[in-house]
């Protein structure tokens, strides 16, 4: 026998049963897009700003770095 329940978009997390409210929870951001950003960390040091980057698998011959002026 198939069950069909009527959908209803935009139905609010509240509304649903226990099972499809853990189900949504867990797959919320399965199809989600993947922001792809390195952990910066920033610092002065003896008057410069030092820029560390976590580039995991990059070789530093793959890695160049341009710095340019920005006028507020």
């Amino acid at each position: 026998m198939l069950v069909q329940r009527p959908t209803t978009p935009n139905r609010p997390l509240t509304s649903l049963t226990p099972f499809d409210r853990a189900f949504t929870q867990l797959t919320r951001d399965l199809f989600a897009p993947v922001r792809r950003q390195p952990d910066v960390d920033a610092a002065w040091q003896n008057g410069s700003l030092v820029l560390t980057v976590d580039l995991p698998g990059v070789s530093p011959e793959h890695v160049s770095v341009q710095v340019a002026e920005h006028a507020p």
